[in-house]
């Protein structure tokens, strides 16, 4: 995924803000919502206790609620097509105090899992914390009279980390700290000219504890079904509606404990210049703000600026498919919620904690007698595989297994699964359904899933029989429907001093026989399909997060039982680098490091130095006072692992220091873009106005298709294509190191018109 920025544009931002009294201010968009969502429900203000901020919510209870929203309503549901963006989703806001604290604890729902499965990519990057770097801000308004005016906007006149937005009620204090905790916390405060850019206390200094974790307290997650907008009924003002189709997503499947999570934080009221007894007489008013690059998205209590604009496109702010909610300006004006006393303000639709006041419209948990009587007989059929049958009902859950025996080991394979659409929902994605050879498998959403994977050393055993491909689907019709997997191409092959030696064993969809083939005269190919209720379980799979406080963040799942994964980081910046310093940290427990040579960590880095000695602990720096030229792009860290258990396993690279410089009079006049691992806005520094840079994180694996230069996930003229308009220097055209390598498919060690036309030889069937 690229990230790129100008440095006037801040990274992305969540919002959090507190005040210490209540304004009578209008709260008009606040209550034409509909009942599900509440402020201080029940007259609730949090309640006085010590919490233990550890990243578990044990302490924490429903009495302490003091803000609820729902869940599915960030502005991409809005939009046709921008349901494979990750939500930033706020649900449920929670207040505590004691002696020494205020405590905040903010529940966030993903329920990708139920209104758009097939747009996999959130589902294993919609936890904030383990996937991305993007920072919180906390505000608190004491009453005192040092209070940030002019509607939060900067003293030089601009807004929150240019976010647009502004707010009625003022604040004194601002804390800043990323969803992953890598960079903050930081404090800021101001005066009535506005918000001060430069903080007055960071990290520990601050005095502020941060946790994350896993999972939720709410027992329902509300919320309207559906997205993709006008399409599936999402339009603006649905949450105004009682008659819109609010459900309970844990009734529709969602798998709250897996793709929801918390944060809590403890900040000190010392350094709020408040006590205890001030938030008891007088209260503190909370409001969370999550914004995507600039805009807001969400807000607990809500507002109806966070969707004011969600069905126009973003293509001037970022592109055509994203939610304008993006870029656009929003004014708060909503009431905040209350911790320790209530104050002035009317809570706004105060309900009951568990229930909403009305009940969803349509039924969430009994469906329609009859539905529950609706059968659906499936069969699964296969080129080269027999075939099976299932009969299920309406509503169930069932798997399709192509289970494959070869008497030689398989170094590739490409697949194609269809299936009927208009009676089968297709529930599994990624490489769970290929748990034994990993390598790459999509869905076009169409009834299609295609997959392939290529090994030339690590050959994959299927001599006692194993998966080759797999599906888990939920009936959602009835009559008879068919599954069928075409195997398209499948080698076996054996290593000789080496070198593998392989032949198709199924080309053209076509079993291919080999007995005469010398060295492959006993290959044997044989199998079955079966179908059955239930799901297919969890596959054997790895899935790699590398994230950065400065690097934007990546993940792909990989089989974790063979082959390699390498994370490289890229830099490509408009101004030369003099140095840096950086550390990298890695989960020993899954990944073992299979990098040796530290020359090899920062390639092409003349006076760099890499530590490689301390395990799940790399560090590195460099220094030129001739400069190093990013402005083409340029790997500047790569490591490669080997897997070594399954779950998920993290990456993080922590850049302290990185110097800018230009030369004058012979001389390198430098600045740090980012200074102990903040992030500086260079560009309002004399000489660094016009420094741009973007960033690019990439994970591979040994299963990537050789020859697959645009990485998705197959072999197709396209990639014959952008290999000639790279050979053409089509600035469009660029390619990274890693595809570099992947586009190396003669093996002469670099890129040239030789391996477009091997691809070409190989997509007409005259090479393999």
């Amino acid at each position: 995924m690229r990230n790129s920025k100008k440095l006037t544009s801040l990274i992305l931002a969540a919002v959090m803000l507190v005040t210490m009294f209540a304004f009578a201010l209008p709260a008009s968009a606040a209550e034409t919502l509909a009942s599900y969502y509440s402020t201080n429900p029940n007259g609730q203000v949090g309640v006085q206790k010590t919490i233990t901020v550890d990243g578990e919510i044990s302490d924490w209870n429903s009495s302490m609620i003091i803000a609820q929203g729902t869940a599915n309503d960030d502005p991409r549901v809005y939009r046709p097509n921008s349901m494979y963006e990750v939500p930033l989703d706020l649900y449920t806001l929670y207040g505590a105090y004691d002696d020494n604290n205020l405590y905040l604890m903010w529940e966030m729902t993903n329920v990708q899992d139920v209104v758009a499965p097939n747009d996999d990519y959130p589902l294993s990057q919609g936890i904030l914390y383990q996937t991305m770097n993007i920072p919180f801000f906390i505000a608190v308004d004491t009453g005192k009279s040092d209070a940030i005016g002019n509607k939060a906007k900067t003293t030089t006149g601009g807004t929150i980390w240019d976010s647009g937005i502004t707010f009625e009620n003022p604040f004194n204090r601002l804390v800043a700290i990323s969803t992953n905790g890598a960079n903050g916390p930081f404090l800021y405060s101001g005066s009535s000219a506005g918000l001060n850019p430069k903080e007055i206390a960071a990290r520990a200094e601050t005095g502020i504890n941060f946790k994350y974790g896993l999972g939720i307290l709410s027992k329902n997650v509300y919320g309207i079904n559906g997205g993709y907008g006008k399409h599936n009924k999402r339009l603006l003002g649905d949450m105004c509606s009682e008659s819109s189709d609010w459900v309970d997503f844990n009734t529709k499947g969602h798998k709250s404990a897996k793709m929801d999570f918390h944060y809590e934080m403890s900040i000190p009221l010392a350094k709020l210049g408040v006590t205890k007894s001030d938030v008891a007489s007088s209260g503190i008013g909370a409001m969370v703000i999550m914004t995507s690059g600039k805009s807001g998205m969400d807000c607990l209590p809500y507002d109806l600026a966070m969707n004011d604009q969600a069905d126009k496109d973003d293509s001037a702010g970022s592109q055509e498919n994203n939610s304008f909610e993006k870029s656009d300006e929003d004014h708060i004006t909503v009431p905040f919620a209350r911790v320790g006393k209530g104050g002035g303000s009317t809570p706004v639709n105060p309900q009951p904690v568990t229930e909403p006041a009305t009940q969803p419209t349509q039924p969430v948990t009994n469906p329609p007698g009859p539905v529950t009587t609706e059968s659906l007989k499936v069969s699964s059929t296969s080129n080269i595989l027999s075939a099976s049958s299932y009969e299920a009902k309406v509503g169930d859950t069932i798997s399709v297994k192509y289970d494959l025996k070869s008497s030689m080991k398989l170094c590739n394979a490409q697949w194609t699964l269809t299936y009927d659409k208009s009676k089968l929902k297709l529930k599994s994605s990624g490489t769970a359904m290929a748990p034994k050879t990993g390598g790459n498998v999509y869905s076009d959403n169409n009834g299609n899933v295609y997959g392939n994977f290529s090994e030339v050393q690590n050959l994959v055993d299927f001599t006692s029989g194993a998966t080759l491909a797999q599906a888990e689907f939920e009936v959602i019709g009835s009559g008879s429907a068919n599954v069928n997997l075409d195997v398209q191409e499948l080698s076996v092959g054996y290593l000789s001093g080496g070198v593998l030696n392989y032949r198709n064993a199924v080309k053209n969809s076509k079993l291919q026989n080999l007995s005469s083939v010398s060295g492959f005269t006993s290959s044997s190919i044989s199998g079955s399909s079966k179908t059955s209720g239930g799901g297919i379980g969890q596959a054997d799979t790895l899935t790699v997060n590398a994230g950065s406080n400065f690097f934007n963040s990546a993940s792909s799942q990989i089989n974790a039982n063979s082959g390699s994964v390498t994370v490289t980081y890229k830099l490509t910046s408009s101004m030369k680098l003099q140095d840096a310093q950086w550390v990298l940290t890695y989960d020993p427990s899954k990944l073992e490091l299979e990098t040796a040579d530290p020359s090899s960590v920062m390639p092409g880095l003349g006076n760099a130095s890499t530590n490689l000695s301390s395990v799940g602990t790399l560090m590195g720096n460099f220094t030129n006072i001739n400069l190093h030229n990013f402005a083409k792009g340029k790997d500047f860290v790569v490591v490669s692992f080997k897997p070594k258990g399954t779950g998920t396993a993290s990456v993080y690279l922590d850049v302290k220091y990185l110097s800018i410089a230009y030369k004058e009079n012979g001389y390198a006049v430098d600045t740090y873009l980012v200074d102990n691992s903040k992030i500086q806005n260079v560009t309002s520094r004399a000489g660094y106005e016009s420094e741009t840079y973007s960033t690019e994180t990439i994970i591979t694996g040994s299963d990537a298709i050789w020859g697959d230069v645009n990485l998705d996930g197959y072999l197709s003229i396209k990639d014959v294509t952008l290999i000639q308009r790279f050979l053409s220097n089509y600035s469009t055209a660029r390619l990274t190191d890693a595809q570099q390598k992947i586009a190396d498919v003669n093996g002469d060690g670099f890129v040239s018109i030789k391996d477009a036309t091997k691809i070409q030889r190989v997509l007409a069937g005259m090479s393999d």
